[in-house]
Order: C-alpha cells, then structure tokens, then sequence
C-alpha cells in the first residue's frame, strides 16, 4: 500500500518541479507593496498578494490530491502552492508523511532535477496555530531553454484529519529573501477550514 502511494507521489513529485520549473520561466524583478485578498476554499483560507495570479489546478489520474491552489507573482519571481491530499487510507503520522517526501525530494533529484540542498534528517519541527508541521527547504537547479536558473523552495507540512497539507514558497535565488515576507505572511494567515 506504502509502495502504491510512492509511485503516486512520484507523480506528484513530477507535477510539483513541472510547477516550479513553469513559474521560474518568468521576468524577474524587484518586490512591491501589495494589498492582500483572501482565498478560501472547503478545505484551507490564505491570505495572498491582490496583484498575484490564482490557479486551481485540477489534478487528474491522482485521485489522492484533492485540491492543489497555485499563487503565483505575475511577473513569475516568486509562488506559493498548497496541495491537500487524502492519506486516509494510509493511516500516516506527521513523521512518516515527512519520511515519504523526504524519499521522494531524493528520488525527484534521482529523476528529473538536481536538488542540491535538500538533505535527509534537516526538517524543522514547527506549531503553526496549535497544529504540529514540519519545515523543510530545499535549492533547485533548472535548465529552461539553455537558460539555468537557481532556485529555492520553503515547504511546511501538516496533518490534520487525515489529509496532508503541503504549503510550498518557491523563489528564484536571488528574490527568496525578497519574496519570503510575503510567504511568512500567507502562511501565518494559513487557516483549515474543514
């Protein structure tokens, strides 16, 4: 059951770098001053810059996502995603769920992309509004056009009714300090609403 869920996830996995890889194919440019609004759905409420696009996604042939919710900067220097996914069947602890993407991260860098920062065993026990999370960062490296780009993502990680939630901050290098103002604030305003 374990293995099913793997492969699933390395599916996943795919769809995360591909959204990734999409996002950092943008112009970069400095920050600015934003208003923020409010996205709510049946499962979480964030908060998000006004000027960001949304996309909810639809995530076919993987029916254990159940919604994945893009933010991203309209001039692609910075995104947020949230993924909610279904482990019920699975009966996860906050640590295997950790331990699964942790093998998944090495098995994504085996694959498809060069992950050169993340390393087993350095996630973050957090409390986010009395819900245990991990954090875990990571550095990208990757090839768009013979262009290569360097990248850095931020990812925190709740249980909570048997569903997993993803909250990932991805920048390009030289705009993740720029940008991680505006992730501290979505995820601070991070809310469950099932």
């Amino acid at each position: 059951m374990v293995n099913n869920l793997r492969g699933k996830r390395c599916i996943f996995s795919f769809l995360t770098v591909l959204a990734i890889f999409c996002g950092f194919a943008g112009i970069v440019k400095g920050a600015e001053s934003v208003a923020w609004s409010q996205h709510t759905n049946e499962y979480f409420s964030i908060s998000y810059p006004s000027n960001w696009m949304v996309v909810d996604t639809p995530v076919e042939n993987m029916p254990s996502i159940e919604k994945m919710v893009v933010f991203s900067d309209m001039n692609a220097r910075a995104s947020i995603n949230v993924i909610v996914e279904d482990i019920s069947a699975y009966n996860f602890s906050l640590e295997d769920y950790l331990e699964l993407s942790e093998e998944n991260l090495e098995l994504v860098s085996d694959i498809m992309t060069p992950i050169n920062t993340y390393k087993n065993g350095n996630a973050i026990k957090l409390n986010v509004k009395g819900v245990d999370a991990y954090q875990i960062s990571y550095g990208l490296n990757l090839c768009n056009q013979g262009v290569s780009l360097e990248g850095k993502n931020m990812q925190i990680l709740f249980i909570k009714n048997k569903k997993a939630y993803v909250v990932t901050y991805q920048a390009l290098n030289d705009q993740f300090d720029t940008f991680s103002a505006y992730a501290d604030k979505a995820i601070e305003s991070f809310r469950f609403t099932d």
